[in-house]
């Protein structure tokens, strides 16, 4: 337990801060032991032994508030569970003429929790501290005389405490233990409850699902046997019509089912077989179909090959025949011209003979005896 002075358990801090007509007086309430700012805690002010003002702290544990002066004030902290405390500050005795330069007050207050059969009453009838005015200094502060009055009959108080709190520490650990080892004696036993009655719980329902797992099992093997069974009918159906990609199908289903069943594997590799035989002979018959179009389309070109070469022969000799007619042709009318023309120069001739006129020339030589 911290080990405290009188001092530590009031206040203490002063602010020169200065006012009119009043005081401001705030500060902040902390516990007493971890030093945590305290929430929750009623300041009740007193104003000449008469209510004045009531305030609650917050989680920041601080509180203001204003006082005017010429009246002496009791501040009362008070919290459920917590030893309450108060402070008297005095300002009736302040002079009026001083009251502009009077300083405001700053209070940290600090609480400690109640304990039984310790006896408070020396917080509860008398303030912890007393704050008036000081003529020498013009300033509102503490009242040391009144503290000292009261220092041996508080620390003789805190030193009761701190043996209590020892004393009630010591207690509360053991009762602390003890209520932790039948904790742990309670849990232990309700563990080895719970997890009996739980190996018991899953032996019935391991025992429960292995019975609906066989049912269940049973049930799938007697729905799988009647599908094998319709499988293998309906691929003879099938096998019997020369179905053999339908047959093929559900004997593959079949075996899906009972793959170690020879039934439905001899069925597939006869269906198999009949299959790569049909193949092979369409394989070869349209082969055979494919080498007979190619003999005809060999044949057929080469007929065609033929007729064209007779074609083209009889067109060439066609085509001479005309040419020859046509030069023949050309021949004849050459010489008939030839023969006109000579006809006609012959009887020009003996024109000019009988004329005695010597012939032009025409560009044909003739020999005239």
């Amino acid at each position: 337990m911290k080990k405290i002075i009188f001092l530590c358990l009031l206040l203490g801090l002063i602010k020169p801060m200065y006012s009119q007509v009043s005081i401001s007086v705030d500060g902040v309430v902390k516990h007493f032991v971890s030093e945590k700012k305290l929430d929750g805690v009623t300041i009740t002010v007193e104003q000449d032994k008469l209510p004045f003002a009531t305030f609650v702290t917050t989680s920041s544990g601080k509180f203001k508030f204003q006082t005017p002066l010429g009246s002496d004030y009791m501040i009362i902290f008070s919290k459920p569970g917590f030893v309450s405390k108060k402070v008297l500050v005095q300002t009736a005795s302040i002079p009026e003429e001083d009251h502009k330069s009077v300083n405001n007050m700053f209070i940290e207050m600090t609480l400690f929790e109640d304990q039984k059969g310790m006896d408070f009453s020396l917080l509860e009838n008398n303030p912890i501290g007393k704050a008036k005015y000081q003529k020498s200094t013009g300033k509102l502060d503490w009242d040391l005389a009144y503290t000292n009055s009261i220092k041996a009959k508080l620390d003789k108080m805190m030193a009761q405490f701190d043996t209590q709190t020892k004393i009630d520490e010591a207690k509360r650990k053991a009762e602390e233990a003890e209520a932790k080892r039948l904790a742990e004696e309670a849990a232990a036993k309700k563990a080895a409850e719970e997890a009996e009655a739980k190996r018991l719980a899953e032996e019935v329902a391991a025992k429960k699902a292995a019975e609906e797992a066989e049912k269940k099992k049973l049930a799938e093997e007697k729905i799988k046997k009647s599908q094998y069974e319709q499988y293998l009918s309906t691929g003879l159906a099938a096998f019997k019509k020369q179905d053999y990609e339908n047959a093929k199908e559900n004997y593959k289903q079949a075996l899906a089912l009972f793959p170690n069943e020879d039934e439905p594997k001899n069925k597939l590799k006869e269906i198999r077989n009949i299959l790569e035989a049909r193949a092979k002979n369409e394989e070869d018959a349209k082969r055979e179909a494919l080498d007979a179009e190619k003999k005809r389309k060999e044949e057929e070109a080469k007929k065609m090959a033929e007729e064209k070469k007779k074609m083209e022969e009889k067109a060439t000799g066609e085509a001479k025949e005309l040419e020859d007619k046509k030069e023949k042709k050309e021949d004849e009318n050459e010489f008939k011209i030839k023969s006109v023309g000579d006809e006609k120069n012959k009887d020009k001739n003996q024109r000019d003979k009988n004329n005695k006129i010597p012939p032009k020339s025409t560009g044909t030589k003739i020999k005239i005896d």
